[in-house]
């Protein structure tokens, strides 16, 4: 664990977002102390929305995607196939006019069926990183090992593929988290968030426009490009950070010479 952190923390683009999200958490936390009719309330509010709906439908579409890709790929027959095709249905529509069909289905939707809408989004993607995982490691020698060994799908897939699919789904997660951001800003934008009374960035910017005052939206869009950003620049390091075939750059320390 401790050499995944300094893999993690080896560059300065990774530092960099770590500090950046984190300044987003504090200010979120801040929230309920600034006074209310402000522009910081309005940021800070916005910052926990923003952890909120975008990490808890990350955290959905991943664990959705990656249950179903990995049983498709494993188990093979009728579910692969069932899989396979509803991924491919939904990796026909564009993210934003899925998140808008699903809208237009439920027009006053709850913070958790947003959060639902939004997670759909990535599932099909997840689902088919997954399967495309699960299927190149099944012929791996290790895979066959545990197989021949009696070991269960449950056990195969969790202790023997789990560390090496670890560094894609995490990669996939915090990418998912900065596309499912903009997702949301883009539908607050247009009206078509949560709920009116939902505080986001994009609300704060359409806000802004509708108002005619546009300098007052360049710091929630401002913070949202920030923030995107960072995530991409995280995203990079944590594969990096977890890749398995990653061989260390430190070299081995050299054998003094007459040792025995």
């Amino acid at each position: 664990m401790s050499s995944v952190i300094r893999r993690l923390l080896s560059t300065r683009r990774a530092k960099l977002s770590i500090v950046a999200l984190l300044l987003i958490g504090l200010m979120a936390l801040c929230a309920p102390l600034l006074p209310e009719p402000s522009a910081a309330r309005s940021l800070a509010l916005g910052a926990r929305g923003l952890i909120l709906i975008g990490a808890s439908a990350a955290i959905l579409s991943i664990a959705v995607g990656a249950a179903a890709g990995a049983s498709a790929a494993y188990t093979g027959g009728l579910w692969d196939g069932l899989v396979t095709r509803l991924v491919e249905v939904l990796t026909v529509f564009p993210g934003i006019m899925l998140v808008a069909l699903l809208r237009a289905l439920d027009p006053h939707p709850s913070t958790w069926t947003w959060i639902a809408s939004l997670a759909m989004v990535r599932v099909a993607e997840v689902a088919r990183l997954t399967r495309a995982e699960v299927l190149r490691l099944s012929g791996e020698e290790f895979v066959q090992a545990a197989r021949a060994m009696g070991a269960s799908p449950v056990r195969i897939l969790w202790h023997h593929m789990g560390p090496h699919l670890a560094a894609a789904l995490a990669q996939s997660a915090v990418f998912t988290v900065g596309a499912l951001v903009v997702i949301d800003a883009a539908m607050s934008l247009l009206g078509l968030g949560a709920s009116p009374s939902a505080f986001s960035w994009g609300g704060s910017i359409a806000s802004a426009v509708s108002a005619s005052r546009p300098g007052s939206a360049l710091v929630p869009a401002t913070a949202l490009v920030f923030t995107v950003l960072a995530l991409s620049w995280l995203a990079d390091a944590v594969r990096e950070a977890l890749d398995p075939y990653r061989v260390s750059s430190t070299p081995l320390r050299q054998r003094p010479t007459g040792s025995r």
